[in-house]
């Protein structure tokens, strides 16, 4: 069971860092911008997307939602998937790539910032875009 008043909290420290995040009605999606991303990739709408999973700070988020147009150098990204059972409450197509924390560098703690949390997921995202394809 999500902890909505902890979602909220992590949500609140991710609006103080990033405009124009969104979310959905039930806490359990978000959409944010991206910026500063290494030359070759291509997005229609420099937007990504994330569901906070059931489980969640014990579960890690999976997977960043992207617009299901991106490229990088001409080519989809790997471990690209464009036909996805999941998809995010934002308006646009939608697909997803495969990533996750490493499980030994997920450890979340009662006290948000002394532990993982949205920030650093959101982080590790800008880490995967910087590996490029």
């Amino acid at each position: 069971m999500i902890s909505i008043d902890r979602i909220k909290e992590e949500i609140d420290i991710l609006k103080n860092i990033y405009d124009g995040i969104m979310v959905s009605e039930n806490h359990d999606w978000v959409m944010l911008p991206v910026k500063n991303l290494q030359d070759g990739w291509s997005l229609s709408r420099n937007i990504v997307a994330f569901e906070i999973p059931v489980g969640y700070p014990g579960t890690p988020p999976y997977g960043i939602y992207v617009p299901s147009d991106i490229t990088f150098n001409g080519s989809k990204p790997a471990n690209f998937k464009d036909n996805i059972n999941k998809i995010p409450p934002f308006e646009g197509s939608w697909g997803l790539i495969s990533w996750q924390p490493e499980p030994s560098e997920w450890k979340p703690n009662a006290k948000i910032t002394a532990g993982s949390n949205l920030f650093h997921w959101v982080q590790s995202i800008k880490t995967r875009f910087d590996l490029g394809v």
